[in-house]
């Protein structure tokens, strides 16, 4: 999260500005560019704060997905429920 907002405050600080200067824009269109940089900052700030507050993104809520995988057949399984058990996956018994 750190390096995009680095990455967009450079943007900011010396990718727009030699755009202004490369494509010869007017003070009208630099001046859209920098009031829509404006808005998306105010969205960056915004979509942070939502992600911090929501529930779904809390270390407890990421744990309680993740499930360890089953073994796919347990040790002390008999030999005609494993024979049955090959047959649906296509083994041979």
């Amino acid at each position: 999260m750190t390096a995009r907002m680095q990455q967009f405050e450079h943007i900011l600080a010396t990718d727009l500005p030699q755009l202004f200067e490369d494509a010869e824009l007017d003070q009208p269109a630099r001046d859209a560019f920098l009031r829509h940089a404006d808005e998306l900052k105010d969205w960056m700030s915004g979509i942070l704060e939502w992600h911090r507050q929501c529930v779904r993104y809390t270390e407890p809520e990421l744990k309680r997905l993740i499930t360890p995988a089953a073994p796919a057949f347990p040790a002390d399984l008999g030999m005609s429920a494993r024979q049955l058990a090959d047959r649906f996956r296509g083994a041979s018994a």
